[in-house]
């Protein structure tokens, strides 16, 4: 008001808006990023006649029209899908909380619940830097002019400076640089306690790289009882270190389809691929993760470093980033007489694991065409790997929801899938059986 309104008060006047992506308003469509998934056409078209009464060019600003251009981009409450800035090239994207930019200029604004002396206070100028850095490559290298976190607990404003181009080339081969080690970084069940190059400490508000490291100043009462634990493995159990990963099979494709969504209502490419006389589905385990599957349709193929896994019943082969497809008609014969094949009939699917509950936590939600969702992950450790274990929707018992981390128990018959390479131990309840262990 007291700056009558910015550089776009005339813009706004005339029923323009100077942003590509507008704020949002109760009285304007909502913006849905997939706007096919949306079932109700009610919702997707949902707007109100809530017109603002601007005043002509060059007459003083008023209240009304001050409080408008005033209001932020914010995440719209009546839109359930994500609003994400994706990186170009598509392996990096975040959700900004707020963006002010009334004033032609652009601060990025994280909103905390909490205060300053969080012990995760210490990653918000870490997030900024980030979010800095995704608007500098999806805004044609834009240096937005501040970037903040508010606290509303005290309430605290707390200001960063904002990374050069030098620095925010530096950011870019620095975070490129961590996707390359995740990409690359161990599969199958994880070592747990590991070695760490540099343990983050209580900086990062997290104790679990200090697990084993004999840290008196990051030891915490959980951490303690989980040391002193010793646990058991007893039949039908297997160690979780010994969970199938990797397998290769020969077949020859016979159908393909997708995008469509996978259990997480996730958009992967699928295929179907007769093995030995065995129809198997070929899937993506995450989106993107292996998009040249329907490049194979025509001969025999071998699909090398394939994911074994099952869903509702049927085996499945899941691929990522370190699968291959290679067409028989093209290969010679020494390259695939050197690869060992698993026979179908002795692909593992299921799991049979015992160990003890280090985390566990609920979560629901609405998937993109609206429909409700709910899911339990928990983790469990056997003394040497960890695992996560998760149950969907109807899969989720009282006996599961009443665990609390440091419980014993012994799951037969979980589901073997995957995420990002690491085994995922899904219940189900038609033929997995959870006993807790006193």
């Amino acid at each position: 008001y007291n700056s009558n309104g910015g550089p776009y008060l005339e813009e706004f006047r005339k029923g323009d808006s100077p942003y590509r992506i507008s704020s949002p308003a109760w009285g304007e469509e909502p913006v849905f990023p997939m706007a096919d998934k949306v079932r109700n056409f009610g919702m997707r078209s949902w707007s109100k006649d809530e017109a603002i009464n601007w005043k002509k060019n060059g007459q003083p600003i008023t209240w009304n029209e001050a409080w408008e251009i005033a209001r932020p981009w914010v995440k719209d409450p009546r839109v359930h899908q994500p609003q994400r800035l994706f990186h170009p090239s598509g392996w990096a994207a975040g959700e900004l909380d707020l963006v002010l930019r009334w004033d032609g200029k652009i601060r990025l604004i994280d909103v905390k619940s909490g205060n300053p002396s969080s012990k995760f206070a210490e990653s918000l100028k870490h997030q900024l830097n980030f979010y800095a850095w995704l608007w500098h490559e999806t805004h044609e290298k834009q240096i937005v002019d501040g970037i903040e976190g508010w606290y509303l607990d005290n309430p605290v404003r707390i200001q960063y400076e904002v990374p050069s181009d030098l620095e925010m080339t530096n950011l870019g081969q620095k975070y490129k640089k961590i996707h390359r080690e995740m990409l690359v970084l161990g599969e199958g069940p994880v070592k747990f306690p590991d070695d760490y190059p540099e343990p983050c400490r209580k900086s990062a508000g997290c104790f679990w790289c200090s697990f084993g490291e004999q840290d008196q100043e990051q030891e915490s009462n959980f951490l303690n009882n989980l040391e002193q634990l010793e646990v058991k493995i007893s039949p039908p159990s297997q160690k979780i270190g010994e969970i199938q990963s990797r397998i290769n099979v020969k077949g020859k494709f016979t159908g393909q389809w997708g995008p469509l969504p996978n259990h997480y209502s996730e958009p992967v490419l699928g295929a179907m691929v007769s093995v030995s006389g065995t129809q198997i589905t070929v899937e993506e385990s995450e989106p993107n993760s292996f998009p040249k599957l329907h490049d194979y349709s025509d001969g025999e193929v071998m699909i090398i470093n394939a994911l074994p896994g099952v869903w509702r019943g049927n085996s499945r082969l899941y691929l990522d980033h370190k699968s291959e497809i290679i067409s028989l008609k093209d290969e010679n014969n020494e390259t695939i007489n050197n690869l060992e094949l698993t026979r179908i009939g002795l692909m593992r699917t299921r799991a049979n694991v015992e160990g003890v509950v280090i985390s566990i936590a609920k979560r629901d939600g609405v998937r993109l065409d609206e429909k409700p969702w709910s899911m339990v992950n928990l983790h469990i450790w056997d003394g040497a790997h960890v695992a996560e274990v998760v149950a969907f929707g109807s899969s989720i018992t009282n006996q599961i929801t009443d665990l609390s981390p440091l419980d014993r128990i012994k799951i037969v018959s979980a589901e073997l899938g995957w995420r990002s390479s690491l085994p995922q131990l899904r219940i189900d309840q038609r033929s997995t059986r959870l006993t807790k262990i006193d």
